[in-house]
């Protein structure tokens, strides 16, 4: 779960679990889990292209958490945040 306030400038580790599909055995969770770290460049919620009109959502549509992240070797990634992310702060 996404706990942590994140801003741009913060070095974090960021864990991502991807879950089986339901009614799929759980194997070793270990083998689908993914640590990042890096500094935040940005954070922040994008709607996500869909053809279903989400109801509840702002302006109808799904948006979901997005941070870009610098590694520490330059590469950027782009992470979409959901239920199964931990972000731990990396500085004091």
């Amino acid at each position: 779960m996404v706990e942590t306030e994140v801003k741009a400038g913060m070095r974090v580790r960021i864990v991502q679990i991807a879950e089986p599909p339901p009614g799929v055995a759980k194997p070793n969770m270990a083998d689908y889990t993914t640590t990042v770290d890096g500094t935040i460049l940005s954070a922040e919620p994008q709607p996500i292209p869909t053809t279903i009109n989400y109801a509840h959502g702002k302006d109808g549509k799904f948006w979901l958490l997005r941070i870009t992240l610098q590694k520490e070797d330059g590469e950027i990634s782009v992470l979409t945040l959901d239920r199964n992310t931990h972000i731990t702060p990396l500085d004091g």
